[in-house]
């Protein structure tokens, strides 16, 4: 099993052809004040070995600053299909939105997949006090 993206997002697609399409992602935002609340899309695209098959379930998970408890998480299920190896190997994308995140407090929150037995680390996205910024020029 290989997670071939992890990422947060404002906005993304899948195409007719299977392409993703994605929209600004991102890894800071600033807010006026806290708790902030903020819209965000999750975009996870795992690619599973040759020998996973059937159902697996997983979780998402989104831990603040304390890097200890949970502040959202989501649970779902997969369905991949056996592959011959003159296939591409199954892949399972997920796209998620996630409507009025509350962040508590200012800095880093942590993404986090379990699935299989396995917890792997995702983004990460900081939070921060203050007005936002113009882009450079």
């Amino acid at each position: 099993m290989y997670v071939e993206t992890f990422l947060i997002c404002d906005a993304a697609r899948l195409d007719d052809w299977g392409r993703l399409h994605v929209n600004a992602q991102y890894h800071q935002l600033t807010a006026p004040g806290f708790p902030a609340k903020h819209d965000l899309v999750l975009v996870l695209v795992v690619e599973w070995d040759r020998g996973d098959h059937g159902r697996y379930d997983f979780a998402v998970e989104m831990l603040g600053p304390d890097g200890e408890t949970p502040k959202v998480g989501l649970r779902g299920q997969t369905e991949v299909d056996a592959r011959p190896d003159d296939r591409p190997r199954a892949r399972s994308p997920l796209i998620q939105p996630m409507p009025d995140v509350v962040f508590e407090t200012p800095g880093e929150y942590r993404f986090r997949l379990k699935v299989k037995g396995r917890t792997i680390d995702g983004p990460r996205l900081y939070l921060r006090e203050g007005e936002p910024v113009d882009a450079p020029a």
